[in-house]
Protein backbone atom coordinates (compact mmCIF):
# COMPACT_ATOMS: atom_id res chain seq x y z
CA UNK A 1 0.00 0.00 0.00
CA UNK A 2 1.39 3.41 -0.83
CA UNK A 3 1.93 5.80 1.85
CA UNK A 4 0.92 9.64 1.55
CA UNK A 5 3.98 11.91 2.21
CA UNK A 6 2.90 14.98 3.57
CA UNK A 7 5.81 18.03 2.47
CA UNK A 8 5.84 21.74 2.47
CA UNK A 9 5.71 23.79 -0.69
CA UNK A 10 7.27 26.73 -0.26
CA UNK A 11 6.20 29.77 -3.02
CA UNK A 12 8.75 32.80 -2.94
CA UNK A 13 7.06 36.13 -5.87
CA UNK A 14 9.48 38.78 -7.09
CA UNK A 15 9.29 41.42 -9.14
CA UNK A 16 11.23 42.10 -11.99
CA UNK A 17 11.95 44.84 -14.38
CA UNK A 18 11.88 42.27 -17.87
CA UNK A 19 9.32 39.85 -15.83
CA UNK A 20 5.74 40.20 -14.68
CA UNK A 21 5.72 37.48 -12.51
CA UNK A 22 8.67 35.08 -11.36
CA UNK A 23 8.64 32.53 -8.27
CA UNK A 24 10.11 29.81 -6.91
CA UNK A 25 9.15 26.40 -5.98
CA UNK A 26 10.49 24.65 -2.98
CA UNK A 27 10.04 20.94 -2.10
CA UNK A 28 11.56 18.14 0.21
CA UNK A 29 12.16 15.53 -2.07
CA UNK A 30 12.69 17.39 -5.62
CA UNK A 31 15.08 20.49 -6.32
CA UNK A 32 14.29 23.83 -6.67
CA UNK A 33 12.09 25.09 -9.42
CA UNK A 34 12.07 28.54 -11.08
CA UNK A 35 9.61 29.69 -13.29
CA UNK A 36 8.40 32.81 -14.45
CA UNK A 37 5.93 34.79 -16.31
CA UNK A 38 6.25 37.29 -19.22
CA UNK A 39 4.26 40.46 -18.89
CA UNK A 40 1.33 39.95 -20.88
CA UNK A 41 0.46 42.27 -24.04
CA UNK A 42 -2.17 44.89 -23.55
CA UNK A 43 -2.19 46.77 -26.93
CA UNK A 44 -5.78 48.49 -25.52
CA UNK A 45 -4.38 49.52 -22.25
CA UNK A 46 -1.24 50.86 -23.81
CA UNK A 47 -2.58 52.52 -26.52
CA UNK A 48 -5.96 53.82 -24.48
CA UNK A 49 -4.17 56.99 -23.41
CA UNK A 50 -3.39 58.41 -27.15
CA UNK A 51 -6.31 56.73 -29.23
CA UNK A 52 -10.25 57.27 -29.10
CA UNK A 53 -12.15 54.27 -27.70
CA UNK A 54 -15.67 54.35 -29.97
CA UNK A 55 -15.41 57.88 -29.85
CA UNK A 56 -14.55 58.72 -26.36
CA UNK A 57 -11.08 60.12 -24.80
CA UNK A 58 -9.53 58.29 -22.65
CA UNK A 59 -8.77 59.43 -19.56
CA UNK A 60 -6.19 57.69 -17.31
CA UNK A 61 -6.78 58.40 -13.61
CA UNK A 62 -5.81 57.02 -9.80
CA UNK A 63 -8.02 56.55 -7.20
CA UNK A 64 -5.62 58.16 -4.39
CA UNK A 65 -2.50 59.68 -4.89
CA UNK A 66 -0.35 56.74 -2.96
CA UNK A 67 -2.12 53.91 -5.23
CA UNK A 68 -0.23 53.00 -8.35
CA UNK A 69 -3.30 51.24 -10.14
CA UNK A 70 -4.72 53.37 -13.30
CA UNK A 71 -8.19 52.98 -13.92
CA UNK A 72 -9.61 54.95 -17.12
CA UNK A 73 -12.85 57.04 -17.84
CA UNK A 74 -14.22 57.88 -21.27
CA UNK A 75 -15.57 61.07 -22.08
CA UNK A 76 -17.03 63.32 -24.91
CA UNK A 77 -19.26 66.11 -25.79
CA UNK A 78 -22.51 65.34 -24.80
CA UNK A 79 -24.99 65.93 -28.30
CA UNK A 80 -29.08 64.79 -28.52
CA UNK A 81 -31.17 65.08 -31.66
CA UNK A 82 -33.99 66.87 -29.11
CA UNK A 83 -33.00 70.09 -27.07
CA UNK A 84 -32.28 69.23 -23.64
CA UNK A 85 -32.46 72.57 -21.08
CA UNK A 86 -30.90 70.20 -18.57
CA UNK A 87 -27.93 69.20 -20.45
CA UNK A 88 -27.32 72.26 -22.82
CA UNK A 89 -25.83 70.22 -26.00
CA UNK A 90 -22.42 72.62 -26.30
CA UNK A 91 -21.93 72.69 -22.56
CA UNK A 92 -22.31 69.22 -21.20
CA UNK A 93 -19.25 66.89 -20.96
CA UNK A 94 -20.48 62.96 -20.86
CA UNK A 95 -18.43 60.79 -18.51
CA UNK A 96 -18.85 56.93 -18.71
CA UNK A 97 -17.23 53.93 -16.21
CA UNK A 98 -17.47 56.42 -12.98
CA UNK A 99 -16.74 54.10 -10.06
CA UNK A 100 -19.19 53.25 -7.25
CA UNK A 101 -17.77 55.30 -4.57
CA UNK A 102 -16.87 58.60 -6.60
CA UNK A 103 -19.31 61.32 -5.46
CA UNK A 104 -20.29 64.43 -7.08
CA UNK A 105 -17.97 66.24 -5.53
CA UNK A 106 -14.77 63.83 -6.36
CA UNK A 107 -15.81 64.85 -10.08
CA UNK A 108 -15.94 68.42 -9.54
CA UNK A 109 -13.17 68.55 -7.99
CA UNK A 110 -11.42 66.74 -10.62
CA UNK A 111 -12.80 68.12 -13.79
CA UNK A 112 -12.61 72.24 -12.09
CA UNK A 113 -9.49 72.71 -13.54
CA UNK A 114 -11.62 72.59 -17.02
CA UNK A 115 -13.66 75.71 -15.97
CA UNK A 116 -16.53 76.66 -13.80
CA UNK A 117 -19.19 73.46 -13.43
CA UNK A 118 -22.88 74.66 -13.30
CA UNK A 119 -24.49 71.10 -12.44
CA UNK A 120 -23.59 67.04 -12.41
CA UNK A 121 -26.09 64.42 -13.30
CA UNK A 122 -25.38 61.02 -12.03
CA UNK A 123 -27.44 58.05 -14.00
CA UNK A 124 -27.01 54.49 -13.70
CA UNK A 125 -27.01 54.28 -17.62
CA UNK A 126 -27.06 56.37 -20.42
CA UNK A 127 -30.59 58.39 -20.52
CA UNK A 128 -32.51 61.15 -22.90
CA UNK A 129 -35.17 61.56 -20.20
CA UNK A 130 -35.03 64.37 -18.09
CA UNK A 131 -33.23 63.21 -14.93
CA UNK A 132 -34.70 63.36 -11.44
CA UNK A 133 -33.44 65.51 -8.86
CA UNK A 134 -33.36 64.08 -5.28
CA UNK A 135 -35.64 66.52 -3.40
CA UNK A 136 -36.72 64.57 -0.47
CA UNK A 137 -34.32 62.33 1.72
CA UNK A 138 -37.94 60.31 3.05
CA UNK A 139 -39.30 60.15 -0.43
CA UNK A 140 -36.97 59.68 -3.14
CA UNK A 141 -37.66 59.59 -6.56
CA UNK A 142 -34.07 58.20 -8.28
CA UNK A 143 -32.73 54.80 -7.85
CA UNK A 144 -29.79 54.29 -5.79
CA UNK A 145 -26.02 54.21 -7.87
CA UNK A 146 -24.67 51.18 -6.49
CA UNK A 147 -22.68 50.26 -9.46
CA UNK A 148 -20.32 51.61 -12.06
CA UNK A 149 -22.23 54.96 -13.61
CA UNK A 150 -22.26 57.08 -15.76
CA UNK A 151 -22.61 61.38 -15.14
CA UNK A 152 -23.41 64.65 -17.45
CA UNK A 153 -20.95 67.19 -16.05
CA UNK A 154 -22.43 70.81 -16.88
CA UNK A 155 -20.23 73.62 -17.47
CA UNK A 156 -20.94 77.07 -17.35
CA UNK A 157 -18.93 78.43 -20.80
CA UNK A 158 -19.04 76.45 -23.73
CA UNK A 159 -15.29 76.78 -24.44
CA UNK A 160 -15.01 74.24 -21.36
CA UNK A 161 -15.70 70.98 -23.30
CA UNK A 162 -12.88 71.76 -25.74
CA UNK A 163 -10.80 72.17 -23.21
CA UNK A 164 -11.69 69.04 -20.95
CA UNK A 165 -11.15 66.92 -24.42
CA UNK A 166 -7.41 68.12 -24.50
CA UNK A 167 -6.12 68.68 -20.79
CA UNK A 168 -6.46 64.89 -19.62
CA UNK A 169 -4.65 63.68 -22.92
CA UNK A 170 -0.82 62.89 -21.62
CA UNK A 171 -1.65 63.56 -17.41
CA UNK A 172 -2.47 61.41 -14.71
CA UNK A 173 -5.60 62.77 -12.44
CA UNK A 174 -6.58 62.17 -9.44
CA UNK A 175 -10.06 61.38 -8.62
CA UNK A 176 -10.39 61.50 -4.82
CA UNK A 177 -8.08 63.82 -2.97
CA UNK A 178 -6.44 62.90 0.52
CA UNK A 179 -9.14 65.05 2.86
CA UNK A 180 -11.87 63.46 0.67
CA UNK A 181 -10.60 60.06 1.32
CA UNK A 182 -10.37 59.97 4.75
CA UNK A 183 -13.58 61.21 5.03
CA UNK A 184 -15.12 58.56 2.83
CA UNK A 185 -17.54 56.02 3.80
CA UNK A 186 -16.58 52.43 1.92
CA UNK A 187 -16.94 49.02 3.39
CA UNK A 188 -18.61 48.48 7.16
CA UNK A 189 -18.23 52.56 8.34
CA UNK A 190 -20.66 52.90 5.14
CA UNK A 191 -22.68 50.14 6.89
CA UNK A 192 -22.63 51.40 10.33
CA UNK A 193 -23.59 55.30 8.36
CA UNK A 194 -26.48 53.22 6.67
CA UNK A 195 -27.75 52.04 9.58
CA UNK A 196 -27.47 54.94 12.28
CA UNK A 197 -29.01 57.10 9.29
CA UNK A 198 -32.49 54.77 10.28
CA UNK A 199 -33.00 56.29 12.70
CA UNK A 200 -34.63 59.39 12.08
CA UNK A 201 -36.24 62.10 14.07
CA UNK A 202 -40.37 61.49 13.69
CA UNK A 203 -41.33 65.51 13.50
CA UNK A 204 -38.84 66.14 10.67
CA UNK A 205 -40.05 63.17 8.71
CA UNK A 206 -43.95 63.58 9.80
CA UNK A 207 -43.46 67.62 8.44
CA UNK A 208 -41.83 66.10 5.54
CA UNK A 209 -44.40 63.82 4.41
CA UNK A 210 -46.97 66.15 4.99
CA UNK A 211 -45.66 69.09 2.95
CA UNK A 212 -45.14 66.58 -0.08
CA UNK A 213 -49.15 65.33 0.46
CA UNK A 214 -50.11 69.27 0.42
CA UNK A 215 -48.41 69.81 -2.55
CA UNK A 216 -49.56 66.99 -4.40
CA UNK A 217 -53.09 67.88 -3.21
CA UNK A 218 -52.80 71.51 -4.46
CA UNK A 219 -51.43 70.38 -8.22
CA UNK A 220 -54.24 67.93 -8.37
CA UNK A 221 -56.47 70.37 -7.52
CA UNK A 222 -55.25 72.94 -10.15
CA UNK A 223 -55.39 70.03 -12.89
CA UNK A 224 -59.28 69.44 -12.02
CA UNK A 225 -59.29 73.34 -12.31
CA UNK A 226 -58.12 73.35 -15.32
CA UNK A 227 -60.60 70.69 -17.00
CA UNK A 228 -63.34 72.65 -15.78
CA UNK A 229 -61.93 75.65 -17.32
CA UNK A 230 -62.43 73.68 -20.90
CA UNK A 231 -65.45 72.47 -20.19
CA UNK A 232 -66.90 75.94 -19.19
CA UNK A 233 -64.87 77.18 -22.16
CA UNK A 234 -67.46 77.30 -25.57
CA UNK A 235 -65.76 78.04 -29.19
CA UNK A 236 -66.19 80.88 -31.77
CA UNK A 237 -69.75 78.62 -32.91
CA UNK A 238 -70.93 79.01 -29.59
CA UNK A 239 -70.50 74.50 -28.86
CA UNK A 240 -69.60 73.82 -25.72
CA UNK A 241 -67.08 70.59 -25.27
CA UNK A 242 -68.75 68.46 -22.73
CA UNK A 243 -66.11 66.21 -20.97
CA UNK A 244 -66.51 63.30 -18.28
CA UNK A 245 -64.61 63.41 -14.72
CA UNK A 246 -64.33 59.52 -14.07
CA UNK A 247 -62.78 57.48 -11.16
CA UNK A 248 -62.19 54.72 -14.00
CA UNK A 249 -58.44 55.27 -15.04
CA UNK A 250 -58.29 54.33 -18.60
CA UNK A 251 -55.96 51.22 -19.90
CA UNK A 252 -52.51 51.66 -20.15
CA UNK A 253 -50.96 51.57 -23.76
CA UNK A 254 -49.49 47.96 -22.60
CA UNK A 255 -52.88 46.28 -21.45
CA UNK A 256 -54.58 47.90 -24.70
CA UNK A 257 -52.07 46.55 -26.69
CA UNK A 258 -52.51 42.82 -25.03
CA UNK A 259 -56.44 42.90 -25.62
CA UNK A 260 -55.90 43.89 -29.42
CA UNK A 261 -53.50 41.24 -29.85
CA UNK A 262 -56.04 38.77 -27.95
CA UNK A 263 -59.23 40.29 -30.29
CA UNK A 264 -56.96 39.61 -33.64
CA UNK A 265 -55.76 36.03 -32.46
CA UNK A 266 -59.47 35.44 -31.84
CA UNK A 267 -60.52 36.84 -35.75
CA UNK A 268 -57.98 34.60 -37.10
CA UNK A 269 -59.08 31.47 -35.75
CA UNK A 270 -63.12 31.94 -36.41
CA UNK A 271 -61.77 32.83 -40.00
CA UNK A 272 -59.53 29.75 -40.63
CA UNK A 273 -62.07 27.56 -38.75
CA UNK A 274 -63.45 26.36 -42.58
CA UNK A 275 -61.43 28.11 -44.85
CA UNK A 276 -60.84 25.02 -47.51
CA UNK A 277 -63.54 22.23 -48.75
CA UNK A 278 -62.06 19.42 -47.43
CA UNK A 279 -62.50 21.23 -43.56
CA UNK A 280 -66.09 21.94 -44.69
CA UNK A 281 -67.08 18.76 -45.33
CA UNK A 282 -64.89 17.36 -42.82
CA UNK A 283 -66.80 19.11 -40.01
CA UNK A 284 -70.22 17.93 -41.48
CA UNK A 285 -69.00 14.87 -41.26
CA UNK A 286 -67.91 14.55 -37.72
CA UNK A 287 -71.23 16.37 -36.73
CA UNK A 288 -73.56 13.74 -38.83
CA UNK A 289 -71.22 10.65 -37.07
CA UNK A 290 -71.79 12.76 -33.86
CA UNK A 291 -75.96 12.69 -34.63
CA UNK A 292 -76.08 9.07 -35.62
CA UNK A 293 -73.82 8.50 -32.32
CA UNK A 294 -76.57 10.17 -29.97
CA UNK A 295 -80.11 8.48 -31.99
CA UNK A 296 -78.25 4.86 -31.32
CA UNK A 297 -77.56 6.21 -27.43
CA UNK A 298 -80.93 6.92 -27.47
CA UNK A 299 -82.01 3.77 -28.92
CA UNK A 300 -80.71 1.49 -26.30
CA UNK A 301 -81.91 3.81 -23.68
CA UNK A 302 -85.62 3.44 -25.09
CA UNK A 303 -85.07 -0.44 -25.29
CA UNK A 304 -83.98 -0.58 -21.43
CA UNK A 305 -86.62 1.75 -20.18
CA UNK A 306 -89.54 -0.74 -22.18
CA UNK A 307 -87.87 -3.62 -20.70
CA UNK A 308 -88.33 -1.73 -17.18
CA UNK A 309 -92.32 -1.62 -18.03
CA UNK A 310 -91.45 2.08 -17.36
CA UNK A 311 -91.19 3.46 -20.47
CA UNK A 312 -95.03 6.06 -20.75
CA UNK A 313 -94.74 7.38 -23.98
CA UNK A 314 -98.64 8.95 -23.24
Amino acid sequence: MSQLHHATVHVHLTACSDTWLSFTLKHSRTPEIQMSISQPTLPLATNMAKHNVLGFNVVRVKITEDTEVIRHLFIKPHSTRDADPQRPKNRTLFVINIPPYVNKKCLENFFLKCGKIENIFLCNKPTTDPVSVEVSKYIPNTEPLMCYKVAYVVFQNENCVTKAMKIFKDNVGILIKEKEYLTQNTGVKKWCKDYAGNSENTDVVKKELNDYFKEYDEKQELEKQKLKRKTEDTDAEGWMKVTKLSKVKANQPKVSRYIKRKQKKKRTEAHLLDFYTFQMKETQQNRIQELRKKFEEDKQKIALMKAARKFKPF
